[in-house]
């Protein structure tokens, strides 16, 4: 895996101690990655506060701008720094990756993320968008209340309540099938499923944190995104759980120090293993039909 940013701090003080709990995926692109954004500003990458770096290169690259009322904080995402959009009330706050119709389609594809709500209620917010309103085409991923509700085209599937708390960060994943079939998870877990018929394309452009992409009401999504990912395939539920907390394996991490007076101090590179459980994906019982045999 590349060296990816896990945290930064730039208020703290001297002879202070800094704490930093890794507790979820730090995500790296394959071959079946369409799109994935760790949205932390990093300038290693050429992000500025207007670009905003595709790091799944699969597919040509795409980078995103943002536009509207917008902030990119280092230090308060699920890791590293998030995608903290807007206030209540701000319309056309969204992240543009362009007319991107691979982002969408019947097929088998997922996509994955972390969002932190400021608000529950009653009010809609998007999270992700690739729809038109006047022809019901398309896909896009939103929060009505506490619900996480995906539209594929004119057909709505839908979470029970609770599914998001404000000011609480959550992972969800969704998981389309080209036969018609889509899975919900939260917090790497199974949650829901529904059916759908059809997802179609259009001329819209693809948008992150946009409820409805091509009307005046945008009903952005107001809080933090995080770590969030379209995957050209259909995740199964381990490979969704491991979207969520760290796989198995070796770790290694280190510390870069900068002093006012721009001196870096770098530390000594150490490691941590991880060993989770095994876990099982699936089980069958053979025979299945056993014949009544009496003596």
């Amino acid at each position: 895996p590349a060296t990816r940013l896990l945290s930064e701090n730039v208020t703290i003080s001297n002879n202070s101690d800094f704490f930093y709990n890794f507790t979820a995926t730090l995500l790296d692109a394959d071959v079946n990655y369409l799109l994935l954004v760790h949205l932390d500003n990093n300038s290693d990458f050429g992000e500025n506060g207007s670009i905003v770096f595709d790091f799944a290169d699969n597919d040509g690259q795409q980078n995103g701008t943002p536009t509207g009322i917008y902030l990119f904080n280092k230090s308060t995402g699920i890791i590293a720094g998030a995608y903290i959009i807007g206030r209540d009330g701000d319309n056309k706050n969204y992240i543009d990756f362009g007319d991107q119709d691979t982002f969408i389609s019947k097929r088998n594809v997922s996509y994955v993320g972390w969002v932190r709500p400021n608000v529950a209620g009653t009010v809609i917010d998007g999270i992700f968008g690739k729809y038109n309103t006047g022809t019901s085409t398309g896909l896009r991923i939103f929060k009505d209340g506490t619900k996480l509700k995906i539209a594929a085209d004119s057909t709505i599937v839908s979470t029970n309540d609770n599914f998001f708390a404000a000011g609480t960060w959550t992972h969800f994943a969704v998981t389309i099938v080209e036969n018609g079939s889509m899975y919900i998870y939260r917090n790497g877990l199974f949650n829901i499923s529904g059916t759908y018929t059809d997802i179609g394309s259009n001329a819209i452009v693809a948008k992150l944190g946009a409820y409805e992409p091509d009307i005046a009401d945008w009903r952005p999504w107001r809080g933090r995104i995080d770590e969030f990912a379209i995957i050209n395939k259909t995740l199964n539920a381990i490979e969704v759980n491991d979207t969520y907390r760290p796989k198995s394996g070796v770790y290694n991490w280190y510390v870069n120090a900068t002093d006012n007076t721009n001196k870096t101090n770098l530390s000594v590179t150490r490691s941590f293993r991880i060993d989770r459980p095994a876990e099982v994906v699936n089980v069958s019982i053979s025979p299945d039909d056993v014949a009544n045999i009496t003596n």
